[in-house]
């Protein structure tokens, strides 16, 4: 690779290519649709298990058959998967970048903030609990969240200069959703844009064919080596190892 990141960590990337070289389109789950088109049953499916990553548990083929009612309003126990469903449908066909990535926290946020919070940097001090509400780790200080967010954003674009293998696109797929993770631009509903970013890119790359990669749901399923391994890169954004990112890389590329 060519190109000096200014925030995308690339230290252990030669650890993550001495495995066997990883085929995203051979790793995608096969689909058991429910009468939705291919795309829109995926998406519904990622949206069920991102969204039980957080504080909610949901069984992913019953929302996808909630989906498939086609009602506007969710219940209770579906908002913020339906709002996710929404994000997977909206970033269909579109580049990934900072104007989008900002509409997809507009929708996300829209039943949690006030309209002035949509898509907008946050403005206060951020920390980031466990389910047992511990802080497990403090994110970039404010006023450093513009310039932080701004090099994310530069290193995207320059590795569309970039000529990678498969296995390299993977791990800068992972290296996007660990960073944007550690960044927490965003007032709230950072971790799951992260997750979505990491898919997203390899749509991006692969086609739109990859939103049935089982990335979420690997996540999910693996929830505490998933916490663990972003507390052991550090629980301060300032005093962040890259280099001991090797068991969440290792977990990502469980999906692909």
């Amino acid at each position: 690779m060519e190109h000096t990141f200014e925030i995308l960590p690339t230290q252990i990337m030669s650890e993550f290519k001495s495995s066997e070289m990883i085929n995203p389109l051979s790793s995608l789950e096969p689909l058991k649709s429910n009468g939705l088109p291919d795309y829109e049953y995926a998406a519904a499916i990622s949206a069920a298990y991102s969204a039980s990553c957080e504080r909610d548990e949901i069984d992913p083929q019953k929302f996808a058959d909630w989906i498939k009612k086609g009602e506007e309003k969710a219940p209770e126990e579906y908002v913020d998967a339906f709002s996710l469903y929404k994000c997977y449908l909206h970033i269909r066909g579109k580049k990934l970048e900072r104007t989008t990535a900002n509409e997809v926290h507009s929708i996300l946020a829209e039943p949690h903030l006030p309209k002035v919070y949509h898509g907008e940097i946050r403005t206060n001090p951020l920390f980031v609990v466990d389910r047992n509400d511990k802080i497990e780790y403090t994110a970039c200080d404010v006023k450093k969240c513009e310039d932080e967010l701004t090099k994310y954003y530069n290193d995207i674009e320059a590795i569309a200069n970039e000529t990678l293998n498969s296995t390299e696109q993977a791990y800068m797929a992972t290296a996007m959703h660990l960073v944007f993770h550690k960044i927490q631009p965003y007032h709230n509903l950072n971790m799951p844009i992260a997750r979505l970013i990491e898919k997203w890119y390899m749509m991006s790359v692969y086609g739109e064919e990859l939103i049935a990669l089982p990335m979420e749901k690997n996540y999910y399923e693996q929830e505490h080596i998933y916490q663990r391994a972003r507390r052991k890169v550090g629980k301060d954004y300032y005093n962040l190892n890259y280099a001991r990112s090797s068991s969440f890389f290792a977990l990502a590329a469980e999906a692909y």
